[in-house]
This record gives structure tokens, sequence and C-alpha cells, in this order.
């Protein structure tokens, strides 16, 4: 008889995201962020890129009442984000012409929903090392903002890991949690991949 190997739910999102994840990881876009030759202009439009995800992701996730604590969250990074991208020299309705992701991942349901905000509670950890490689690429002269990327700053892994014990007590369907993250992951790779333009193209359509 075989013994019953007991999977904690950040384990089984671990593994079910691996794929998921190494494929946005791997995206050309995303290699750019740690290359030593990076632009002003690659990190605006960067930015601006992420704002189209962030802003209608947190609208999505507070709708519900099961997911307006992760809702506030993202709705606290497209603030950064904004923030970031006034500073470089947008106008505030230039921030809002930015096209919008029309295909976020599903959270219709807690699980899925506490699936998405595991993507992106743990893209801040990512955060980081691109804040202080940028740090590095753009010296304090250069103007260049950042605060999206620094984040929730030295208290940034100790709130990944309160979120983690959170998740691992809260989780009830890890079939939904797991599909939750995976389709975060799709989502995000599949909008940064979009050229620009025909996002531009759909937000007005």
């Amino acid at each position: 008889m075989r013994a019953t190997v007991f999977m904690s739910p950040l384990e089984a999102l671990r593994r079910a995201t691996r794929e998921s994840h190494g494929r946005l990881e791997a995206m050309p876009g995303q290699a750019r962020l740690l290359a030593l030759d990076f632009t002003r202009e690659e990190y605006r439009c960067a930015l601006e890129r992420m704002y189209g995800m962030y802003e209608p992701l947190g609208r999505a996730l507070s709708a519900h009442e099961y997911g307006r604590i992760w809702g506030v969250r993202v709705a606290e990074r497209a603030e950064l984000l904004r923030s970031d991208l006034l500073e470089f020299g947008l106008t505030q309705a230039e921030v809002d012409a930015l096209p919008r992701c029309s295909q976020l991942p599903p959270v219709d349901t807690f699980d899925r929903a506490l699936g998405c905000a595991y993507v992106f509670e743990g893209s801040t950890l990512g955060g980081r090392v691109i804040f202080k490689h940028l740090a590095r690429v753009f010296p304090p002269h250069a103007a260049v903002p950042l605060r999206f990327f620094a984040g929730d700053g030295e208290r940034t892994a100790a709130s990944w890991r309160r979120f983690c014990v959170m998740l691992d007590g809260a989780a009830v369907n890890l079939e939904e949690l797991c599909a939750g993250a995976c389709a975060a992951f799709d989502a995000m790779a599949a909008w940064l991949n979009e050229p620009a333009s025909a996002a531009a193209s759909k937000t007005r359509g």
C-alpha cells in the first residue's frame, strides 16, 4: 500500500505554475529588464504595459468581496506605476488613455482569485531584483522613477512570507487555486507579448 503524499497548497502552486512561470521569465521583454543597456524609452514602455495589466486587474479583484484585500494590493501597485509614469512626463490624460488588458485571468471564485494573488504578490520578489539592477543602470542624476519595482522595500520578503502562510491556511480547492495562478501567468505573458499598437486598437474598439 502506498502512503498518501501530502502536498501543501503552496507546493502545489509551485509545481503547477513551473512551466507558465518559466515561459513568462523567458520572454525577451522580461530579459531586457535586466540588460545592462536597458534604455529609458524601453523602461517607460515597460511601465505602460504593466499599468495596462495592474489597473484593470485591481478593479476585477475588488469587484468580489473575497478578492478585495488582494484587489487593494494590486491597485496600490497600479498607483505606483501611475506615479512613475507621471514623473516620466506623461499627463494624467495620457495615463488614462493607455491600453488596458481585456483578457484578464478569471477571478470568479475565491481560490482562483487567491491563485491570481499568488502570482502578483510573488512578482514583488522579482521586482526587488529588477529594482536593484535598474538603480545601477540609471544613476541618481538620470531621474528615473523606480517606485513600482521598489515595491515594499526591505519589507518585501516578510510580506511575501506572511502571504504564503495565509495562503496555506486559506486555500480550499487546489485545482481552482492552481488554475487561477496558471491563468494569471499566461494572461500576463500574452499581454506583454502583444504589440502595443494592437492593444491600443482593442481598447478603442
